[in-house]
């Protein structure tokens, strides 16, 4: 298993939220995703916003899309208190 982004992960305001990290498999993250897909990045970017649209709804889905690209600085409180979050 790994964890996918929706948005890159080098979109540090979407990279630790929810909606867009997914536990998926590795041929699905690696291979899939060198998979050319039109009008997509890939195959993989295709169907995880496929499945992401039913799981989450649209609207959840275009918020993450259209949320700027914002200059996010996290506090080493931050990361503790995500990671303890995840941990339960």
């Amino acid at each position: 298993m790994q964890v996918a982004h929706f948005r890159d992960r080098n979109h540090l305001d979407t990279a630790f939220d929810p909606d867009n990290c997914h536990l998926i498999s590795k041929v699905s993250n690696v291979w899939d995703a060198k998979e050319p897909q039109e009008g997509y990045k890939s195959k993989h970017h295709k169907e995880y916003e496929d499945w992401l649209r039913l799981e989450i709804g649209d609207k959840k889905v275009d918020d993450l899309l259209e949320r700027p690209r914002n200059l996010t600085i996290f506090a080493r409180e931050l990361y503790k208190k995500t990671a303890d979050e995840y941990r339960r």
